[in-house]
């Protein structure tokens, strides 16, 4: 997901993307210029992704960069304790799903993000898509009838 944050954020121009994690500094070139599956940069100038900043650990960035905000895309067990830090160093931060493997831990940040005023999210993003937004209008306005029962499958592809 980290390739995918990468391009949303420079195709935004209300956005900087000033540095970019991954423990593995030596892969991250190859990942970059990939065209397979979750690691596609689609039409991202390569130029523009070469000039990015790259750090193997958020300490080293977050010394290095001056940081509104981190997006978090690793695997769920390093959530917490990233997070953790980010939200400590009063950046916003924007978590991949899940949140955390414990939900003691998710409340801690919780509670981290409010002391710090920072803005916290989690990427459950099938919420903000609109075939959602009018199931939740239909059971909350109860256009047809209260609901009793819901079942809701998604589907989706494996990357190649």
């Amino acid at each position: 997901m980290g390739m995918t944050h990468t391009i949303n954020i420079l195709k935004n121009k209300d956005l900087s993307l000033v540095a970019i994690v991954d423990k593995d500094l030596d892969g991250i070139e190859k990942k970059l210029s990939s065209s397979d599956g979750n690691f596609s940069t689609g039409d991202i100038d390569p130029d523009v992704l070469a000039s990015i900043h790259k750090y193997n650990s958020l300490d080293a960035c977050m010394r290095n960069e001056d940081l509104d905000a981190v997006h978090i895309c690793v695997h769920t067990d390093l959530h917490y304790n990233l997070a953790k830090k980010a939200l400590s160093a009063g950046l916003h931060v924007f978590l991949e799903k899940p949140m955390t493997l414990d939900v003691s831990q998710g409340e801690k940040l919780i509670e981290l993000a409010e002391k710090n005023k920072c803005l916290f999210m989690v990427g459950h993003v099938l919420r903000f898509m609109s075939p959602y937004q009018h199931l939740k209008d239909w059971i909350d306005n109860e256009t047809y009838g209260k609901l009793k029962f819901l079942s809701v499958s998604r589907f989706s592809g494996v990357p190649s």
